[in-house]
């Protein structure tokens, strides 16, 4: 019998190795999502460069490799979504961040009052956004 097709071997890649991978990314992400996005794309890659799979237990030490460099280009996407500050959004805008910091600020406080009268429940998240706003003023 010859060799298994790829698709069956991935499979097995999968079963046999899935449990470390994901392991090893879990201890390594804060956040579930990014653990199940990270494990996700780890197989994906492996799934991209199946000709390049090695034999045996050094699969897994491969599959580690692809994990790691994977949680690092998802940690600089990451850093890459950062919120811009106030002198960035001024720029953006157009405008002085003293109008940034007063637009904002009225932003929170319309949020506010939109959560509080869509649930009262929710209003308290509205007034933390206004209080971090007076915050970070």
């Amino acid at each position: 019998m010859g060799p298994p097709n790829p698709r069956q071997r991935f499979e097995e890649l999968y079963t046999e190795h899935y449990a470390a991978v994901s392991g090893y990314v879990r201890r390594r992400t804060d956040d579930p999502h990014d653990t199940a996005d990270v494990i996700a794309e780890t197989f994906t890659t492996a799934w991209r460069r199946r000709g390049c799979w090695p034999a045996g237990d050094r699969a897994r030490l491969w599959l580690y490799g692809v994990a790691r460099r994977t949680l690092a280009n998802h940690r600089r996407g990451e850093s890459r979504r950062e919120g811009l500050g106030n002198a960035e959004l001024a720029q953006v805008l157009g405008c002085s961040r003293i109008a940034v910091r007063q637009r904002l600020h009225r932003a929170r406080k319309r949020l506010a009052t939109e959560l509080a009268a869509d649930d009262p429940d929710l209003a308290r998240y509205g007034s933390r956004a206004v209080s971090l706003a007076k915050e970070t003023s």
